[in-house]
C-alpha cells in the first residue's frame, strides 16, 4: 500500500526564487526582485537568525535558490537581530 502525503509547493513547480520553499507564499527577497543588486546591498533576511531545524526543511533543490519568508522564520522560532547602523562605530580598547 502506498501512502500519499501532501505535496509542498516546490514539489508541484519549478524553484521560484521569489517563493518561500516552506509555505509557497512570496518571500520578499530583494535579490529575487533585483538580480542585478550589488552583493553588498542587504536584504531583510540578513537581520534574522534562522533555526537550523527550519533550514533542514528546505527541499534540497531549493537550497541557495529560494529564501524562506519572514512569517515562516518567525513561526518556527527565528528572530531578528539588531545590528549597528552604518553610521555607528564600535570601538574596543586594547592594552
Amino acid at each position: 500500500m502506498v501512502r500519499l502525503t501532501a505535496a509542498t509547493p516546490l514539489e508541484l513547480s519549478e524553484v521560484d526564487p521569489a517563493q518561500c520553499p516552506i509555505c509557497g507564499r512570496p518571500n520578499g527577497c530583494r535579490r529575487a526582485a533585483r538580480p542585478d543588486m550589488a552583493e553588498s546591498e542587504p536584504c531583510w533576511c540578513w537581520d534574522y537568525r534562522i533555526p537550523e531545524t527550519l533550514l533542514a526543511r528546505v527541499p534540497e533543490r531549493a537550497r541557495n535558490k529560494a529564501c524562506i519568508c519572514r512569517a515562516c522564520i518567525e513561526r518556527h522560532g527565528g528572530w531578528r537581530e539588531e545590528r549597528p547602523s552604518a553610521g555607528s562605530a564600535v570601538s574596543a580598547k586594547i592594552d
